[in-house]
This record gives C-alpha cells, structure tokens and sequence, in this order.
C-alpha cells in the first residue's frame, strides 16, 4: 500500500511545482509590459458629429480645435525656440501611417510590438533613463509615440470624447495649448498627472502629451518623467516630427 502512493504524491507534487512556475511566468510577463500611451477608443464613434473642417491637406493645414478662434495669433501657438543641435540625430519613419521623427543618436528605439502584439508605436530611452513603473507595469522608456485610428477626421477635441478612459475628461480638466508642428495642427497637454485606477498603487508619474493631427489618424507623442523633465530634448522632438506623402 505505501509503495503505491509514493506515485500518488510524487504527481501531486509536481503539479504544485508546475502551477508555481506558470503562476510566476504569468507574473514575470505582466511586469515587462509595454504601456499603450494612446488614449483608450470606445464604442460611441457613431454619437460624434464629425468636424466639417479636416486636416492634412485635404481643406485646412492648420485646423485648430472647435473653441478657437480663426483669427489666433502666432504668439498664441507654442513653437520650439530651444537651440539643440539635432543634425547628427537619427531618423525613424513609419511606413504605415506614413510620419517621421527625429531622435538623440545615443538614445534606444524600442518597438512596441515586440512586447505588445500589434502594437505599431515605439518608445525612446536615453541612456540616463530610470526605471519608471506604475503598479504591475515597468515602462520601457521616457518617450512613446502612437497612433490613434480617427476615421472620420474628428477634431483633436472631439475625438478625445470618444474615449473611454480618464482622458476624455482631459480638456476639461488640464491646460492645454494648440500648436502646429511643421504645418500640422495639434494640441499640447503640458502637463498631466493623474492617479492609477484601483487596485493599483497611486502614481507619481507625470506626463506631457502632444496630438498631432493626420489624414483619418492622430499620432500621439507622450513624455513620462517623475522629475526634472528633458524638456528641451521633448521640444525638439515633437517639432522634428512630420508626416510624409
């Protein structure tokens, strides 16, 4: 009877140790998660009138968001006026949603999808990054850049009420400022810092988020720091960035 329940244990035990290992794999890859920095879509795409005027060459270049009036002045769009040299820095370009961008030559161009499958963005690490981490999520770098589907060509500010996360109360609840960046209009929060939802540890993370408007697309450019942001290397990316024909 005993030599006939030593198998009986043994398989018990096994399946303990194997439950152990795949629980902490499972813990393991929630850890190195890459983060989406684009607002979540809803479903409501259909309650949104869309924008009569559009941007990317089709009518107006330089469309602003609905509460601003046409006659604003240069003086009221955030232009970049910091004095890094970029002419050694590389180039990364996306090929499906057709944009450019520039980046210090010494920092890290992570692909998201490598971490998230279908994820097209990146994220941009300096060799001087720290760590930053928000609850079971470990970011993989300072600056990341999204696409954000916009199909029927909504203005910045009424696509942002689609969402169906905290950032639909953005515009409400953040200074923000209109921009263009090199002939494309967008719209810069300059600086965001919201609580992580339960069960997750409040965070200390902070943000600048830039919205840049396309063809039937927004792309996101986001910053995270928790303090003394690079804000001049920040600038000279996002005004380096264009889409391309």
């Amino acid at each position: 009877m005993f030599k006939k329940e030593i198998p009986i244990i043994f398989i018990g035990l096994c399946a303990v140790i194997a439950a152990l290992i795949l629980g902490w794999s499972v813990f393991v890859k929630e850890e190195v998660v890459a983060p989406v920095r684009a607002p979540v879509m809803s479903e409501k795409n259909n309650e949104i009138i869309p924008n009569d005027i559009i941007s990317d060459g089709i009518e107006d270049d330089n469309v602003l968001d609905d509460d601003v009036s046409d006659d604003i002045k240069d003086d009221d769009i955030l232009k970049d006026t910091s004095e890094t040299d970029i002419s050694d820095w590389k180039t990364y370009r996306n090929e499906k949603y057709r944009y450019e961008v520039k980046y210090p030559k010494d920092w890290e161009l992570i692909y998201l999808e490598d971490f998230n499958p279908g994820n097209t963005g990146v994220a941009l690490k300096s060799p001087q990054y720290q760590l930053i981490k928000d609850g079971n999520v470990m970011h993989l770098g300072e600056i990341y850049i999204n696409n954000i589907d916009n199909k029927d060509n909504l203005s910045i500010k009424n696509l942002f009420s689609t969402f169906s996360d905290s950032s639909v109360f953005w515009f409400d609840k953040f200074d923000h400022t209109n921009i263009i960046v090199n002939g494309n209009s967008g719209v810069l929060f300059d600086y965001i810092m919201e609580n992580s939802p339960p069960p997750i540890p409040q965070s200390n993370i902070k943000g600048i988020e830039a919205y840049i408007q396309g063809d039937k697309k927004v792309i996101n450019i986001s910053y995270l720091f928790l303090e003394n942001p690079k804000r001049e290397i920040f600038n000279k990316i996002l005004y380096s960035f264009d889409f391309v024909k």
